[in-house]
This record gives C-alpha cells, structure tokens and sequence, in this order.
C-alpha cells in the first residue's frame, strides 16, 4: 500500500480502491486462515451450522409470529433446507465476483461472465418480498453478518481480525444491503455496531415463538450427534452456552451449569491455542461452493451445482451408487442411518441452481424475475444456462 495511503483513514483507502480489494481479503481470510469466519458464531468445529442462527431466525416476536404461521421453520425438513439454502447463498455472494459491467464495456457474449453472485441476491430479494419486514429487521440480519465474525474471533478465534478483515466485511456486506433496497445502512463499521446494540436492547425480547423457531434447529444442528450415553443432549446444552445470555433468554432456553460453561469455553481456548501455535497451515482452500460452474449443459439438461460439503439431511447430495449405496443400506439395517436420509430426489440430488433456492413451494416461481434482477445488477442481461435458455428443466 502507497505511503498516501498509509496516511488516510481505512474505511477511505477501501473507499477509493473499491469493492475488488475488500473481496480479495475476504477470500483470503474465510478459504485459507480462518475458514470457519464465513457466518456469525463460533468456529465450525464447535458450532456445526448454529452460526446460521442469525439468518434463521428474527428475535422480534412480530417476525417469529409470522414465521411459525408459514410453517417453514417449525418443520424438520423445512428448517434443514432452509438452513442449507442460507448457507449456500451467504457463501455464493461472499466467494464469487460482485464486478459490474459498465454500458462502454458490455461484452458483445456474456455468457462466460459468473453471475452468481447477483443470482444469489436477486433470488433472497425475490423470497423476501413474499413477506413483510420491516427495514431495521432487515438492517440488523445484515449488521450479524459484518459484527458477528467479528465478535466471533475475538471470543474463539485463534487470532482475531484485523481492521483490514474488520472493515472488508463491513465493505462487502454494505454492498449487499444496497443491492438488497436496505435503507439507512450505518457509513462506517462503528455506527453500525452502535447501531446493532441499540436494536437487541430493544426488540430481542423473550416470546414463546421465538421458542417455537429454534427447537427444530436445535434439532437440525444437533442431529449427527447420537442419542446414546446422552450425547445428543450434552451437544444441545453445548450450544446453548454458545449463545449469548440476551440471545438465550429471547429464546426462552434454559441457563446451563456455570461449570459447563467453563468447560466450554476452556475447550473452545485450547483449540485456538493449538490452531495458532501447533497446526500446520491450510494448503487447500476450503470453499463451501464450487469455484466455478460447469458452462455447458448435461446431457440435454440445465447444469446444477452442489455444495462442497453436505448437511446429515443430504440436500442435493448424489445419490449413492455401487459401493457406496451398499454402505448407506448397510448403515441403515444398523440402526446408524434414517432411511429417510438417504440422498435421493426428495433432497434434490439432481443438484441445485440458484434461482430455484428457497421453500419448496417457490422452487418452480420467479425464475424470470430473480434472472432478470440479476441481469440488472450485473449491467448486462444474462445469457446461456445462466437464463435458463439452454437445455430441458
């Protein structure tokens, strides 16, 4: 960095070299030095998919209300599929490029551009707009995003974040909200977090639907543990010690033992302590989404994707063949697997595309309008597989 840089404000040295630097950083941080940053929470290894928390819930009774009448977070399949489908957007529009394409630049075929980014946000506007949420419901799941990583390193990280890392996510997650419609977004990383605090003093408050929403995730999140010797229920009290108290007393969910508190805490201290003085670097990127798209149709159909990983609900996982399928029958006559998990069409393992994400009951609507929206965002119409204008369904 220039030494005229070195001299201004970094929030205005982001400023001026815009959006390209701050998602360099990023990538940097959540695929090679602390991949477990990318949602709000504690680090994976510990947490599972309760980072997602954030993005599952609202903590304002009014939200939760309206969330358990739709059902779609009180049902088990609904909650995991959710939670999946979150977690695959977030990491869409956080790992893939947010360049623009300016009229005097318009590529005479766009069709090499990676849009996903766009899809991502155009499909969560499209999904949003089915509801009524009010703008500081809005604001405050975007601040949790930005101040919960954040927070996050700084109580289990092994090292926390510097205010560069600190003020890219502020940066990417800005350009989110803007692209969103959210208004009165905070100029700077500080006001936000002012800002943040003031609307948990307010609106998280305790409710019975707030009680009614997490059970189903405490389920989800906590079902790879086994049910023998109690373990499912020691993890279940885990994480409720993960959260904090005006968190945990919103969700109506019982205080722990103060000596299981400790114990998780210290566990969670000693695993920043070999990560930052006795484990080997990451070699590998670990990237929850594929780094590119297949461009070209398959076999007469619509390229899909899968995520890199895959949840114990086995949501557009393959379904398993030869070998593998006689392990997943074999675990099944064992009692160690559901027959109702076993990837199949029921958990889309065709794969998934990006316009498509959501509740199942939208998985057929707004395809034109979320690759429309997109196409606005981008600064070119999308075309190819992208608008869905190659290959059958």
């Amino acid at each position: 960095m220039s030494q005229r840089h070195r001299l201004m404000p970094l929030r205005q040295v982001m400023a001026k070299l815009g959006l390209h630097i701050p998602l360099l950083v990023l990538d940097d941080l959540l695929v090679l030095r602390s991949p477990n940053l990318a949602s709000p929470g504690p680090p994976r290894w510990i947490e599972g998919h309760a980072g997602k928390f954030v993005a599952n819930l609202s903590y304002e009774p009014s939200i939760s209300e309206l969330l358990v009448k739709t059902e779609q977070l009180s049902q088990l399949d609904a909650v995991s599929k959710r939670h999946v489908d979150t977690g695959i957007m977030i990491e869409t529009w956080s790992s893939c490029p947010l360049s623009k394409i300016s009229p005097p630049e318009k590529p005479q075929d766009p069709s090499p551009l990676d849009p996903r980014a766009y899809l991502a946000i155009a499909r969560v506007n499209w999904l949003h707009r089915k509801y009524k949420i009010s703008n500081d419901d809005y604001l405050y799941t975007l601040s949790m995003f930005v101040i919960g990583p954040i927070r996050g390193a700084e109580a289990w990280g092994w090292r926390t974040l510097s205010p560069l890392e600190r003020q890219a996510f502020f940066v990417l997650w800005r350009e989110v909200g803007q692209l969103m419609k959210i208004k009165d977004i905070p100029d700077t990383l500080e006001e936000l977090i002012v800002w943040a605090d003031a609307y948990e003093e307010r609106c998280m408050v305790p409710a019975t639907t707030n009680h009614q929403l997490i059970v189903p995730l405490l389920e989800v999140v906590t079902s790879p543990m086994p049910t023998l010797f109690g373990w499912r229920n020691l993890w279940y009290r885990i994480f409720i010690c993960l959260q904090p108290d005006r968190l945990r007393v919103a969700l109506m969910l019982p205080q722990q033992p103060r000596i299981l508190a400790s114990l998780v805490n210290g566990t969670i201290r000693c695993i920043g302590f070999y990560l930052r003085y006795l484990a080997l670097p990451l070699v590998w990127p670990r990237r929850a989404i594929p780094e590119v798209s297949k461009p070209d149709p398959v076999d007469g159909f619509l390229p899909r994707m899968r995520p890199n990983a895959f949840n114990p609900k086995p949501w557009y996982k393959p379904e398993p063949q030869g070998l593998a399928r006689l392990l997943e029958n074999m675990k099944v006559v064992l009692g160690l697997q559901n027959p109702e998990d076993i990837p199949g069409p029921k958990y889309r393992s065709q794969g998934y595309r990006l316009e498509e994400l959501g509740p199942l009951r939208y998985e057929d609507y707004g395809h034109d309008e979320v690759i429309r929206e997109a196409g606005e965002m981008l600064g070119c119409p999308l075309s190819g597989h992208w608008a869905r204008e190659t290959g059958k369904i």
